[in-house]
């Protein structure tokens, strides 16, 4: 394909890696939080809580809640699920 394509092609390649060290990192720190989760076949995780269930996306930093959308990385999601089980809804 020519210069284009090759460029293209290892673009791509570091944004995989990229994603993959963004969730592994992600997961570590889900991992070693104490908040009950879940992760769905796709990779989201699902943090319940008595407000609803906030969804956290580890490859690209976004949380979701109630229809809120929000960009930061795990320990924000794990900040945020704590602030709103203290009955504070307000984004950290």
């Amino acid at each position: 394909m020519g210069d284009v394509g090759d460029d293209y092609r290892a673009w791509d390649a570091m944004k995989k890696e990229e994603r993959q060290k963004r969730k592994s990192a992600n997961m570590e720190i889900i991992n070693a939080c104490a908040l009950p989760h879940k992760i769905d076949a796709s990779g989201t995780v699902l943090l319940k809580t008595e407000q609803g269930t906030v969804c956290f996306y580890p490859t690209t930093n976004t949380i979701m809640h109630k229809q809120k959308i929000m960009h930061g990385g795990a320990k924000r999601a794990v900040a945020y699920v704590q602030n709103i089980s203290e009955g504070n809804d307000e984004q950290n």
